[in-house]
């Protein structure tokens, strides 16, 4: 749900789809409700403080390779983990993180795309 990535995803494309990426409030990239939930769940499960369950995430987060990725495992888990807090100032601050860096490495790819 972190990556940007869709189905028939293209760099090509980036420019498009990046419109929708940032600021947080109207990011389509966002932890499923639902996935939250089950991740509270299995916290409560496994009886794990917050230390220990970001930990745990960020081990099976280093594991996966993409093609292209937003944000850094770290990031991700740390998104989890305010997601969890309902924490969207964190969240949004996180995010304008996420988009600057975003926007240095691919700017040159997103021409029409909204400036910021």
């Amino acid at each position: 749900d972190l990556s940007g990535l869709s189905n028939g995803f293209e760099m090509d494309s980036l420019f498009i789809l990046a419109e929708h990426y940032f600021p947080y409030s109207d990011s389509v990239v966002k932890m499923a409700p639902g996935i939250t939930d089950l991740v509270a769940v299995y916290q409560e499960n496994r009886g794990l403080t917050v230390g220990e369950l970001r930990e745990k995430l960020l081990e099976q987060l280093v594991r996966i390779e993409l093609p292209f990725s937003l944000f850094t495992p770290a990031e991700c888990a740390e998104i989890v983990m305010l997601e969890l807090g309902q924490d969207e100032a964190g969240l949004a601050q996180l995010y304008e993180k996420a988009e600057k860096r975003f926007r240095k490495r691919y700017g040159q790819s997103l021409k029409g795309s909204r400036s910021r």
